[in-house]
């Protein structure tokens, strides 16, 4: 039976969002102000906390509350960026001086600019492609004659020896690249050698030390912003920096779609409105600022605290996606139980998006990118916080399997504030309202919802995504009331979560994943034409259940 009490209470703060979102756009194009954060007298929050907490149960399936990492720290932030404005200022007094053209000019051919500037690529936004480089640096080859001379040209870079130090250096540019990120493998680097990438701007990304950050001697850097980067080998003496090597295999070029770069920048152009032109980013017309959807509701307001914009590597090509952490259950004996700081943090999102390791490896997962407040400031790169890396547990591809992916994030960086997310392996019913928080073509959070329709002929399908194995929802009456439709996913929001409300209001569960919408080529901002399609937690739940549930449950599940 379909939970009623789910739908109503759903519909009625769907209300209250929409006629949030349209006071917020009413009042951007006359100067006004923005809505103020709900009071806890609030109709809508009146609704919150009807209930006990639901505890995980048996019967339809299980069920698992939000639960965070710790509180946010901003003076943790504050000391991270500290660290990498010191950082900088060392590479920038060590530096050899290097010539007024990069080494390494590096341009994306027309066919390429135009893959990327058109993003797509298989449901995902493509927004970057590699460019090939392939240069060997094997500081053995150094002579000794080295030693005596103060700076050289090396492997086409240059490198500077003092009494304190071995320092060699490139710079690489391609040309409109609005960021870069570098490849580099067979990489052997002597204990106290340390390799960065960085900008003129201040950003700084590694140290990389030994064989790379995962011991295999290969990897990608993270994104440096700009068209111009350098490379920075700084090593104790000329003895340790003649024992190490690598090789600079290639760059990712990033074009104009790649919105992160700007935000780094400070090179925002808001719009008038978040649903014409969502911080620089054109996104479909009907897109809601996901901060909207939040005022009213705490559980909503926690989730937008485990969504992460992803970008990553898939062969030649730079993609985005969104993805979710997920909370986990470890009740009894297990090396990973504790406190949810200490267990390790799963992010689920699509197989469309991630598929293998290397791309897994590859991963930028960017959480708090979104405005301030509803129809607020756009974010900053320090409101940013950055998880570098995954290891790919479990994927299942469409249509035999519902498109999902769960991977094991690094340990965050003390002080994030981040939530896992609930999730329930329960059967989704009819007419539950099924929202999203995703990055739709890059943008900053935005908001969706769509209400989930069963073997209903009338909602466009599509064979690639079989039901039950994913889940339909669409269909609206333009005047109903509440509505029945808000936002839209697009590119970019693949992976994203779908989330439905506990029946007390006061908290929100994973119940599938973002497949895309159905027909490819529909109008994502019509309900009635185009479907949300979204891969079945409940299917997926047995490839997910060891990763997330460290025990069996005496009577199974349903």
């Amino acid at each position: 039976m379909p939970n009623l009490s789910r739908v109503n209470r759903m519909a009625a703060w769907a209300t209250a969002v929409l006629l949030c979102s349209s006071s917020v756009l009413a009042a951007q194009a006359g100067g006004g102000e923005s809505c103020p954060v709900a009071s806890p007298q609030s109709a809508a929050a009146g609704l919150a906390m009807a209930s006990a907490a639901r505890a995980p149960r048996l019967g339809d399936g299980i069920s698992v509350r939000s639960e965070s990492t710790g509180p946010y720290d901003p003076q943790a932030a504050a000391a991270r960026r500290e660290a990498e404005r010191r950082t900088f200022e060392r590479i920038l007094a060590s530096r050899p001086v290097l010539p007024a053209s990069p080494a390494f000019a590096l341009s994306i051919t027309p066919q390429q600019r135009e893959s990327i500037e058109q993003g797509t690529g298989g449901g995902r936004l493509r927004v970057g492609t590699a460019l090939a480089i392939g240069q060997g640096v094997d500081f053995s080859r150094l002579d000794r004659a080295a030693s005596a001379r103060s700076e050289l040209e090396f492997a086409r870079g240059t490198l500077r020896v003092t009494a304190a130090s071995a320092v060699w250096e490139v710079e690489v540019a391609s040309a409109q690249a609005s960021a870069l990120r570098l490849q580099f493998g067979e990489v052997s680097l002597a204990p106290g050698v340390e390799l960065y990438v960085y900008d003129e701007n201040g950003r700084v990304v590694g140290p990389y030390t030994g064989n790379g950050p995962d011991g295999s001697g290969g990897f990608w850097s993270n994104s440096v912003f700009g068209d111009r980067v350098h490379v920075h080998v700084h090593a104790p003496d000329l003895a340790s920096l003649q024992t190490s090597r690598f090789t600079l295999t290639q760059a990712m070029h990033f074009g104009s779609r790649y919105r992160l770069a700007d935000l780094a920048r400070q090179r925002y152009e808001v719009g008038p409105s978040p649903d014409r032109d969502f911080c620089g980013t054109a996104v479909p017309t009907c897109t809601l600022d996901g901060m909207c959807a939040l005022p009213s509701n705490a559980g909503l307001a926690n989730a937008v605290k485990g969504v992460a914009h992803l970008q990553y590597m898939d062969g030649a090509d730079g993609f985005i996606c969104t993805g979710t952490l997920l909370n986990t259950i470890f009740e009894g004996p297990s090396s990973e139980a504790g406190t949810a700081a200490g267990r390790p943090l799963y992010l689920l999102t699509a197989n469309h998006c991630i598929s293998n390791q290397t791309s897994a490896a590859s991963l930028e997962a960017y959480f708090n990118y979104h405005t301030a407040s509803c129809g607020g400031t756009c974010p900053t790169a320090a409101d940013l916080v950055e998880v570098d890396g995954g290891t790919l547990l479990t994927t299942g591809a469409a249509p035999a399997l519902p498109d999902f992916t769960l991977l094991r994030l690094p340990v965050p960086p003390v002080g994030a504030g981040l939530m896992r997310l609930g999730w329930t392996s329960e059967t989704v019913g009819e007419g539950w309202y099924l929202m999203h928080l995703s990055h739709p073509e890059g943008a900053p959070l935005a908001y969706s919802h769509r209400r989930a329709r069963l073997n209903n002929v009338a909602v466009p399908h599509c064979t690639v995504a079989p039901e039950p194995t994913f889940l339909y929802s669409g269909l609206a009456v333009p005047t109903s009331n509440p509505p029945e439709s808000a936002g839209a996913v697009a590119s970019g929001s693949s992976g994203s979560a779908a989330l439905a409300f506990l029946d007390d209001y006061s908290d929100v569960q994973v119940v599938g994943q973002l497949f895309g919408h159905c027909p490819g080529a529909g109008d994502v901002c019509d309900a009635n034409t185009d479907s949300t399609v979204d891969g079945s937690f409940r299917v997926a739940f047995p490839y997910l259940q060891r990763f997330l549930v460290d025990r069996i449950f005496a009577n199974g599940f349903d």
